[in-house]
C-alpha cells in the first residue's frame, strides 16, 4: 500500500480494489474516491466504476459531451445529481 500512495508502483486493478473496499468496509462515498485516486494513480481519464456505464448508454455520452461544450457549472451538476438523488428517495419510499 505504501508503494501506492508514494506513485512508486500504480494502483491494481478494479477487482482487487472492490475486494480491498470491502475488506475495510469502505462506505459509497468512501469507495469511489478509492476508485477516483486509482485512476489518476493510473493516469486513466474516467475511475474503473465508470466507462462500461458511460459506454453502454448513449445518453449518457451526450450528457456528458453537452455539459463540456456548455461548461455546466458545479451548482448545475449538483443539481442533476440532487434530482436523482430524490428520485430515488421517492421511488424507495424514503
Amino acid at each position: 500500500m505504501s508503494n501506492i500512495e508514494t506513485d512508486r508502483k500504480p494502483a491494481p486493478t478494479q477487482e482487487y480494489l472492490e475486494k480491498l473496499a470491502q475488506e475495510l468496509h469502505l462506505n459509497v462515498d468512501e469507495r469511489r474516491y478509492l476508485l477516483d485516486l486509482a485512476a489518476k494513480s493510473k493516469e486513466q481519464c474516467v475511475s474503473a466504476d465508470l466507462p462500461e456505464y458511460i459506454m453502454e448508454r448513449d445518453i449518457v455520452r451526450a450528457a456528458l459531451r453537452t455539459a463540456k461544450e456548455v461548461d455546466a457549472t458545479d451548482e448545475e451538476w449538483q443539481a442533476f445529481i440532487d434530482r436523482l438523488t430524490q428520485r430515488d428517495k421517492d421511488q424507495k419510499g424514503g
